[in-house]
């Protein structure tokens, strides 16, 4: 659950003086910059920059791991290359995971600050950390997958920090956190709670996909205020697939199942721009036909719903936990309308305009 934080910048370790920046990133490492990056590169986290960014897009930025973005969210990247076309033009220099990050290509791109995230950084060697070290190349790391408000703080107050722009950067902190207590605030540890289940949506109706417990999905569900039927199953924390049998004997009152651009697999769920909500709830409707769901609690009240699986480890998570948590409490989220803050955040701080289906009630 998300823990009430003030917005205490002096709690935070982040300080600024004329000579030097010093702060703390998401790892709790004390980062200290001669100066704001004038050559930056990003290995996720791609929209949650730009937020910090504003206008001035990518100008800044010498490199990127193109698979987390480009592959792996190819409707944002679209979308983003309409208002940033610089980022078709960025050298791609890999991911800390999975073996392929391009050192050569990262060092002849000599940027002062890498940013990555938590579960890229865990993957970094040691000695890559000297090389990089021994270079200048300062690793700040960010973690929006946890699900943790201080950590969301951190994270975004890093990339701040890092391009010299804290002032936006405690702008959006504030404009999240009010939105995180908005929901938080009206739960009062409501019981009994809704069970609910919640599954990623890239093999499509026919074949199962993977839940989460206790972070990533698995948490936002829980900020939410609802009861996971993963817990217990799969190790919190993690992320993993529960058998057919266990969907079934939860027999969960509420179904969310996460869609993005997964070009790949036509079978998939597709959300976000350019997606049209017919073809959103085509798909989600279609979760009916598989084996045993049309005797789910879910699926006999109509109770199932697609969201942006992007949504999820970044700043715009916000609007995944107000609509889950207005399904679940509609008379205590009364007010909350989740799309229109997504939109109210597009409209504050990102470089691209809000289209397409992000949230989404499927219509039998």
């Amino acid at each position: 659950m998300f823990q009430k934080t003030l917005l205490l910048v002096a709690s935070l370790s982040l300080n600024c003086n004329a000579n030097s920046i010093t702060f703390t990133d998401a790892a709790n490492r004390e980062i200290t910059l001669s100066k704001p990056a004038e050559k930056i590169a990003i290995l996720y986290n791609y929209t949650d920059y730009a937020a910090v960014a504003g206008n001035e897009c990518f100008e800044r930025v010498v490199g990127i791991g193109k698979k987390a973005w480009h592959g792996w969210r190819n409707g944002i990247w679209n979308h983003y290359v309409e208002a940033c076309p610089e980022i078709e033009k960025i050298a791609d220099i890999g991911i800390f995971r999975y073996g392929d990050f391009y050192m050569e290509q990262a060092i002849a791109l000599a940027p002062e600050v890498i940013i990555l995230p938590m579960w890229q950084y865990e993957a970094v060697s040691d000695v890559q950390k000297k090389q990089l070290n021994d270079l200048g190349i300062q690793l700040v790391v960010t973690d929006y997958a946890s699900q943790n408000l201080d950590s969301h703080i951190k994270s975004t107050l890093a990339i701040g920090y890092t391009l010299g722009k804290v002032e936006r950067a405690q702008e959006i902190v504030a404009f999240y956190q009010k939105q995180i207590e908005d929901v938080t605030s009206r739960l009062s540890n409501k019981l009994p709670k809704p069970s609910y289940y919640i599954e990623k949506g890239q093999k499509g109706a026919l074949h199962q996909d993977e839940t989460w417990s206790k972070v990533v999905w698995g948490q936002i569900g829980d900020t939410a205020g609802g009861k996971n039927i993963a817990d217990g199953v799969i190790k919190a924390g993690k992320n993993g697939t529960l058998t057919v049998e266990k969907v079934l004997y939860s027999n969960p009152e509420y179904i969310f199942i996460t869609g993005s651009h997964w070009v790949k697999n036509p079978e998939a769920l597709s959300m976000g721009y350019g997606i049209n909500q017919y073809d959103v709830n085509n798909v989600l409707i279609s979760y009916k036909k598989r084996l045993g769901w049309s005797d789910i609690s879910a699926l006999k009240s109509g109770q199932i719903y697609g969201m942006h699986h992007g949504l999820a480890r970044s700043l715009m998570d916000f609007s995944a936990i107000q609509f889950m948590a207005t399904k679940f409490y509609p008379d205590e989220m009364q007010g909350i309308n989740p799309e229109a803050n997504l939109i109210e955040f597009h409209e504050k701080f990102l470089p691209v305009n809000y289209q397409g289906t992000w949230l989404f009630k499927a219509q039998f």
